[in-house]
């Protein structure tokens, strides 16, 4: 029997389908990272599409089958492959993509922290600014009673950082007076509070064009480890101050540059899931050189950072030398990260009794980054914990 073209077209059609329903079945038995896909698996991370309810009353509505249809089309083997195509033709033809913002020369960040920059009003924010600094310094003032060093550190955003690979691409109602005035009167506000701070934004806006490569990654929207490490010294400089039998010492920092971005550097380029990722741009690689035998000579110190994200960097930085011991409560309450030689980290769910930390740690370290200074989650969480206060 001779087939048609049609007809082995046909055959060839039903054996694909057929092959993804088996396959696709397998990928539902088994873990994620054991599972078969075509392309490159997809960045980020998201929430499975999960089966809730198994009744009549839910196959009726047509519920059930939903959630089973969204199962099996999160299991398909070519769905990485595919989403990353339509991203590509997007980005290429249109500059659009659906998680981040792209900006000139390719420069990405997540809308949150453009759509912060371009609203910021200084007469709206005082207000916040003077009753969060009273907190702050309610805080402050609890910690150093009991012999402890309180530190707020204030990190900084890429959209206030390098504004200009934004600007005419998004509309930004906020006068350029309000955006770039808005650190300073925090700085003020915080000075008249008697807030101790280490303001992380200062060291960046003043060598941001002094290097080869950005301060923040082209594909990143977290600060570069050389910022972090240098507002790490800010830190290090009053620890010694306050506690100088620890021999807590300074580091110093060494630099090349590199293009080919890892970890935060690229985790924007990697979130917009491109079928040809753009991650070749100039980034540091960055070197921390401590005193010869330094474990030996300094005491090791406890601290304490309830942080975001921006926390990472500089948890890695005070922690490579061996003479801090940082106990990382990132976004406060989701888990516990304790950072190691060689900034190696572990991650634990927060046990109640680690929070007795905030009690035994030499130096306590409260981070917000600049898009959510007065009204960070975290905050409010820190602030309820000791303070009794969540508003």
């Amino acid at each position: 029997m001779k087939l048609s073209i049609r007809g082995v077209f046909s055959i060839l059609t039903f054996l694909t389908l057929l092959a993804f329903g088996i396959l696709s079945l397998y990928n539902l038995a088994v873990k994620n990272s054991e599972g078969i896909s075509i392309g490159q698996r997809l960045g980020g991370v998201t929430s499975p599409p999960s089966i809730e309810e198994v009744n009549v009353a839910s196959f009726l509505k047509g519920k059930l089958q939903s959630q089973v249809e969204g199962k099996i089309e999160d299991h398909l083997p070519p769905r990485p492959w595919l989403i990353r195509l339509n991203n590509e033709i997007r980005y290429s033809l249109f500059h659009q993509l659906d998680n981040v913002l792209v900006g000139s020369n390719g420069e990405l960040i997540e809308e949150g922290y453009l759509d912060e920059y371009c609203h910021r009003n200084i007469y709206l924010f005082l207000p916040q600014a003077k009753a969060w600094a009273a907190k702050v310094k309610r805080a402050q003032d609890l910690f150093s009673n009991r012999g402890q060093l309180f530190i707020y550190l204030i990190s900084p955003s890429k959209a206030s950082s390098y504004p200009e690979y934004f600007d005419g691409y998004f509309n930004c109602p906020s006068p350029r007076s309000q955006r770039n005035g808005l650190m300073r009167a925090y700085r003020e506000v915080l000075d008249q509070a008697g807030v101790n701070y280490v303001d992380g934004t200062a060291w960046l806006m003043a060598h941001r064009y002094d290097y080869d490569a950005d301060l923040f990654p082209r594909g990143g929207i977290h600060w570069s480890r050389m910022a972090a490490s240098h507002t790490s010294l800010d830190i290090i400089d009053q620890i010694q101050k306050q506690f100088p039998t620890y021999n807590t010492p300074r580091f110093s920092i060494s630099y090349s540059y590199s293009n080919a971005p890892m970890d935060t550097d690229s985790d924007l380029a990697e979130l917009a899931n491109l079928l040809f990722p753009r991650t070749h741009y100039p980034v540091f690689d960055v070197k921390l050189s401590f005193p010869l035998q330094v474990a030996k000579v300094c005491k090791p110190i406890g601290l304490a950072m309830v942080a975001g994200s921006f926390g990472h960097q500089i948890m890695n930085s005070l922690g490579e030398g061996g003479c801090i011991n940082v106990d990382y409560f990132y976004y406060y309450s989701l888990r516990l990260d304790l950072a190691g030689p060689q900034g190696t980290a572990s991650s634990t769910p927060v046990p109640e009794n680690a929070f007795n930390r905030l009690n035994t740690d030499k130096v306590i370290i409260f981070e917000e980054n600049e898009d959510l200074m007065t009204h960070s989650n975290h905050g409010k969480a820190f602030f309820e914990k000791i303070l009794g206060d969540s508003k």
